[in-house]
């Protein structure tokens, strides 16, 4: 019966998408409503992050700063252009990383000029920073606006200038983030994540286990809603020079407005994630003051947030509990407004089990990778 009411509320969903899609103008008006309620604006009672919370782990030295405002060389801004792909989607001004490549003896000088003058004025060009916007499906037959992914398309030059600042900032950036954090940082593999997942939640299925539960918290638009004014607050109390970071809020004033949405060749936005990510985990290694907080078996040698922007989407977290009672487990599940979890399931393309992984399990992940 519920089942249902649930297709025929989907049907009506679908066929008022279908007659609103043979009026452009209404279709416009969706995604655009849609897509504002959702990154274009800021929140405007953003809690503040905490100061204590930031400055109790390491924080960059003098040195460390002095070596984020060395002032950007001709070859550094050239190394960076060598390594563009040339497959990318160009930005508003529709010359793509091809181009520069093949005419760079031409245009070579005035590129170099262009960044260099951000670096020196802490300002960039309109025409730069100019950004268009189109939406990818994220399936095979969208009929949902929430089923396209917003894109925006940067400059090359704007590409340049981001691949500068993040060359800059990976100098420091292993100074300052915890070992817990493993994904897309040098010197770090991805496949920490996928064997810390597999034995956190080893012999889960198991009966008579000590009361123990684990969240996997899907972060809504993760890399594309974090405020700009927290961030730039981390920033300070980091110890990021002043310069330093009137260059990322430089670069990042026009395109983002209060949150940003990126092309994926630009790898700033990465690296303010791993830092909204760090305040999270100096906020866990508070827990541990309080003397009602236990580890999770296993978990007290691995190590371990509204102020961020960041919000958890709902629909794709999902909490694993094992030994734990009904009632509480209805309590945890009505509180966090998570589906309870179910083991096997499919984590960056490898299966998580509550027993040991096979071969044959792992495969798929290898055949992609090879």
């Amino acid at each position: 019966m519920v089942l249902n009411e649930i297709r025929k509320c989907s049907g009506a969903e679908e066929h008022v998408l279908k007659q609103k899609s043979r009026e452009p103008a209404l279709v416009e008006e969706e995604f655009i409503s849609f897509f504002s309620s959702l990154m274009g604006t800021t929140i405007e009672d953003l809690p503040s992050p905490n100061i204590e919370v930031i400055r109790k782990d390491p924080c960059l030295s003098y040195q460390q700063r002095c070596v984020l405002i060395v002032p950007v060389t001709d070859k550094e801004i050239n190394e960076v252009m060598e390594g563009m792909a040339k497959d990318k989607t160009p930005g508003i001004d529709g010359f793509p990383a091809e181009f520069f490549l093949q005419h760079w003896s031409t245009v070579k000088d005035d590129v170099i000029n262009v960044g260099k003058e951000l670096f020196s004025t802490r300002k960039l060009l309109k025409v730069v920073n100019g950004t268009s916007i189109t939406c990818m499906p994220k399936i095979a037959t969208p009929t949902q606006v929430k089923d396209y992914r917003p894109i925006a398309c940067c400059s090359t030059v704007y590409k340049i200038i981001t691949k500068v600042l993040t060359n800059i900032i990976k100098l420091v950036i292993r100074k300052i983030v915890s070992p817990s954090q493993s994904a897309s940082i040098e010197g770090k593999r991805i496949i920490d994540n996928i064997l810390f997942s597999h034995e956190v939640l080893k012999w889960y299925s198991r009966k008579g286990m000590s009361p123990r539960c684990t969240m996997k918290v899907d972060l809504s638009k993760s890399y594309d809603s974090i405020e700009w004014e927290f961030l730039r607050k981390v920033f300070v109390e980091l110890g990021f020079p002043f310069k330093f970071i009137t260059w990322i809020m430089g670069v990042n004033k026009i395109v983002s407005r209060e949150k940003g949405e990126f092309d994926k060749e630009i790898q700033c936005p990465f690296t303010f994630f791993f830092l909204a990510m760090e305040y999270l985990q100096r906020e866990l290694e508070d827990i541990k003051l309080n003397k009602d907080f236990k580890y999770h078996p296993r978990c007290k040698k691995l190590g371990s947030f509204s102020a961020s922007g960041l919000q958890a989407n709902n629909e794709k977290s999902s909490i694993f509990m094992s030994g734990v009672k009904p009632e509480l487990k209805q309590t945890f599940l009505e509180t966090l407004g998570y589906v309870e979890g179910e083991v096997p399931f499919k984590y960056l393309g490898v299966s998580v089990l509550s027993k040991k992984l096979t071969i044959g399990q792992c495969f798929p992940l290898v055949e992609k990778i090879t």
